[in-house]
């Protein structure tokens, strides 16, 4: 299923998970929507309960230049949060596609 949803709004991120629909929480979740820091972040935030025990949460298409905003965010902040979770940002080299091919990937424990 795909839904639309403003990711920089907290409000359109509850009311997405609000749907009958998604009840009961995902077990893959694939955030390719805006491709910037803020908007990945906000998602992040508004939706990372909604992944089930055993599931994968991927945010693809990090800009290399956002790499280090990424960590100083993760590391102190969100194993705290989220201990039952595993956070790896995953470096991707490609020749083609040097700037915006890195990963956050996020598996919740079971």
């Amino acid at each position: 299923m795909t839904f639309y949803c403003d990711q920089l709004d907290s409000d359109a991120i509850k009311q997405l998970w609000a749907q009958p629909a998604l009840q009961g929480g995902m077990d893959v979740i694939i955030e390719d929507g805006m491709q910037t820091f803020e908007g990945s972040l906000s998602f992040l935030d508004g939706s990372i309960e909604q992944l089930r025990p055993g599931g994968i949460y991927i945010i693809e298409d990090i800009a290399k230049d956002t790499l280090g905003r990424w960590l100083d965010v993760l590391e102190p902040t969100y194993p705290r949060r989220f201990p039952n979770h595993d956070f790896a940002l995953v470096e991707l080299p490609h020749s083609f596609k040097r700037h915006h091919n890195n990963l956050l990937i996020i598996r919740r424990s079971r």
